[in-house]
């Protein structure tokens, strides 16, 4: 009987992952458009910029760390990067000033492109 306890317990813990995690990323599909050509070609974008990104980033930070490792400081950058995560989750006033302005950023223009041309 234990072990169904500790399965229902796993089970709630891993939705906590999954609603900070996968609820965020499932309500930006752009599902806006009103044919279904439109929410084909909208989602088939979106999932191919999201899997470019992990891509490259993947790639990035893959060279960025075996090049870390011969050098024997991989360890302690893994541990500073996950100690200023939490961080900045539990203390975001710290990291205020490199927050990134998104409505003057590039980016934002550029998106606001895209989202126009989709969803005319």
């Amino acid at each position: 009987m234990t072990i169904l306890y500790t399965a229902f317990i796993l089970g709630l813990v891993g939705s906590l992952h999954c609603v900070g995690m996968c609820g965020p990323i499932a309500l930006s599909l752009p599902l806006r458009s009103k044919t279904i050509s439109g929410k084909i070609f909208g989602s088939a974008l979106w999932s191919l910029g999201r899997i470019l990104t992990y891509s490259i980033m993947g790639v990035l930070f893959g060279l960025i760390g075996s090049g870390f490792k011969f050098v024997g400081y991989q360890q302690a950058i893994s541990i500073a990067i996950g100690t200023t995560m939490i961080l900045s989750v539990f203390l975001p006033s710290l990291f205020k000033k490199f927050i990134i302005v998104w409505h003057n950023s590039v980016v934002h223009r550029f998106r606001n492109t895209i989202h126009s041309k989709i969803f005319q």
